[in-house]
Order: structure tokens, then sequence, then C-alpha cells
């Protein structure tokens, strides 16, 4: 990614790409993200087959991964804020002194989970006789209190209040919407993959060739819908 952040992507959506001098005059006028309107996200499932071994014989199993990706500018504002709140959140971990105890979210280590895993091993090893307390919390981001989440992101930032701009951010991924991919296509006549239509024709960038089109179709049509806890 370049300068941390921006990369430019080719897959359809409401909106076209941005050159990186385009997205980096965007992303760093906080006025302009303040008042930035963020599209819906296009979603679809995506299904993926696993495969685990059950007393030594192989098991597989369909599991459906959501899939919702952002227009071309959200993207590359939502890259910017993450990289700026990285930072800050490494640094947070350093201050607390807790900095070699925590490894998710960190763009700062430049090691691989395998080398995350010997060193634990190998902990483990000189320890002797210890205690390992796995778990997985089911359905976490989606039951996540956004109160919570505003309140860390204040602190992070060292503020009572978040900036305009990084509330607007904030909304847009805590009240998000979206637009079945699906049903977008079908209310914009583009034709999808199918076993009687394995390739079809590549959709048009934009999928709406002006904003009425968006309008009229896709939010008069009643195909947007709006995450609102």
């Amino acid at each position: 990614k370049k300068d941390g952040w921006y990369q430019k992507k080719k897959y359809p959506h409401f909106d076209l790409p941005l050159s990186f001098e385009e997205a980096e005059k965007l992303v760093t006028n906080p006025k302009t993200v303040a008042t930035h309107a963020f599209y819906p996200f296009i979603a679809y499932d995506k299904t993926e087959r696993k495969i685990k071994r059950v007393q030594k014989r192989r098991k597989s199993s369909n599991k459906q991964r959501p899939i919702r990706y952002a227009a071309h500018k959200d993207g590359y504002i939502y890259a910017y804020y993450s990289k700026f709140l990285t930072g800050l959140y490494e640094t947070k971990l350093k201050t607390l002194d807790i900095d070699e105890c925590v490894l998710a979210y960190r763009t700062d280590l430049g090691e691989s989970n395998i080398e995350f895993s010997h060193r634990a091993i190998e902990e483990i090893r000189k320890r002797g006789t210890c205690a390992v307390v796995t778990c997985d919390i089911s359905g976490f981001y989606d039951s996540l209190d956004h109160r919570h989440l505003k309140k860390q992101w204040c602190e992070l930032l060292g503020v009572e209040q978040l900036p305009q701009d990084h509330y607007n951010v904030f909304k847009s991924v805590t009240r998000y919407a979206l637009v079945n991919r699906d049903e977008c296509y079908d209310a914009l006549g583009v034709e999808k993959r199918s076993k009687k239509n394995p390739r079809p024709a590549p959709p048009p960038k934009p999928l709406c060739s002006e904003p009425a089109e968006y309008r009229e179709r896709i939010r008069a049509g009643g195909l947007i819908h709006r995450n609102l806890d």
C-alpha cells in the first residue's frame, strides 16, 4: 500500500477509483471528510468449504462468509483513518507497558504468526508447568457496544468529544448501510454469473452512470438496508 494506506482497486461500485494524489487530497482534508456522504456497502455471502478432522476422519462443511466492500472514496478514508488510529494504538500499548503482550491489529511487529507461535511455545517450555486459556467470542463485532468504542476512540485522540471528521467516519461504520449485490445488479440490469451464464458481461464502472440513476433505482427502489443498532 502506498504511504501505508492507498491501494487502487478496480472492483465495480457506485463511484470510480482515484489516483493517489486525488485520494490524498480527499483524506487529508478534515472538513471534506466531516461532510463526506458515504455510499452503502455492497454485500454478498461467499460460501467457503471447511475441512477438519473428527476421530481421524476428514469432515467437510460449508460456511457462509459475509462480504461487505466499500465504495472507492469511502475505502480510502477508512484506510487512512485506520492507519492513523493504529499508530496511536501502538503508542498506547507501549505507554501501558503491554507492548509485548498484545499482538492483535499491529503493524509494527514485523513478524509472522509462525514466529509468534514459536516464541509462545519456547516460553511454555521455559516455564514448565503452566495453563493456557483459549476462547472464541461469537459475533464479537456484531455485539460490540458502540458507546464503548466511541469512548476508546476519544481516549486515543486525547479528547472528550470526537472531531467532526472522526465522528463522520465513526457513524459510517457503526450505523452503516448496505445493498445486496444481486438485488443491486437486478435493479441496474447488470448480468450475473450463473451456470447458464458463466461469463457475463463485465459490470459498468461506476455501476450507476449518474447520481439520478442511483437515487431512482437504488435508494427509491428500497434496496438500502440500514444498521440502526
